[in-house]
C-alpha cells in the first residue's frame, strides 16, 4: 500500500489516503474532483509516468529512418518505461476546515466575477474577426483560476478584464 495525497482545487485543502493504486476521490467540502498530488516513494512526494524509451519520434515511427541516441533500437516498437517524478517534499495536512471554507468562498466569489466579466468582454468582440483574442482571453482566466496559491490565484481573477 502507498500513502496517496490530494489537493482540492477550489478551497486548496490537502488529504492522504493508503491505497493500493490511486483512486478519484471527491472533497467533502467543495464537492468537486480532488486533483491526485502524487504518492510517497523514498520520504519524497513523487508522481509516475508512462513515457517512451527513447524519443516519441523515434519509438512511434513508421518510416525507416532513425538518427536518435538509440541508434535505431526502439526505432517503431511503441516501448514505453515509467518514469518516477519527484514532487518534492511530503506536504502537511491542514486540517483548519473553517480556513478551507474561507478560502472556498473567497475563490468562489472572485471566479464567478471574473467570469461575468470575461463574458462581457467576450460579448463585446467579434467572434469571427476577435477569435484568437477570445481565446486569449480565455486561457488567461483558466491560468488564473487554476493556480495553486490561493493569495496569487485571487490576485490574478480580481486583475483580471479589468
Amino acid at each position: 500500500m502507498k500513502i496517496y495525497y490530494y489537493r482540492c482545487n477550489i478551497c486548496l485543502s490537502v488529504g492522504a489516503i493508503k491505497a493500493v493504486s490511486s483512486q478519484k476521490l471527491k472533497c467533502s467540502l467543495c464537492k468537486e474532483v480532488m486533483e491526485e498530488m502524487g504518492h510517497v516513494f523514498d520520504a519524497k512526494l513523487v508522481k509516475e509516468e508512462e513515457r517512451s524509451v527513447c524519443d516519441e519520434r523515434c519509438t512511434r515511427a513508421s518510416g525507416p529512418s532513425c538518427d536518435c541516441k538509440c541508434n535505431g533500437e526502439n526505432h517503431g516498437t511503441g516501448l514505453t518505461t515509467t518514469v518516477i517524478i519527484v514532487q518534492g517534499d511530503i506536504p502537511e495536512i491542514n486540517l483548519n476546515d473553517g480556513l478551507a471554507l474561507f478560502r472556498r468562498n473567497q475563490y468562489l466569489k472572485a471566479n464567478e466575477e471574473a467570469k461575468r466579466r470575461l463574458d462581457d468582454k467576450i460579448k463585446s468582440l467579434n467572434p469571427n474577426s476577435d477569435h484568437y483574442l477570445i481565446k486569449q482571453l480565455k486561457e488567461k482566466f483558466i491560468k488564473a483560476s487554476t493556480n495553486k496559491v490561493h493569495a496569487l490565484r485571487l490576485k490574478a481573477l480580481r486583475s483580471l478584464f479589468i
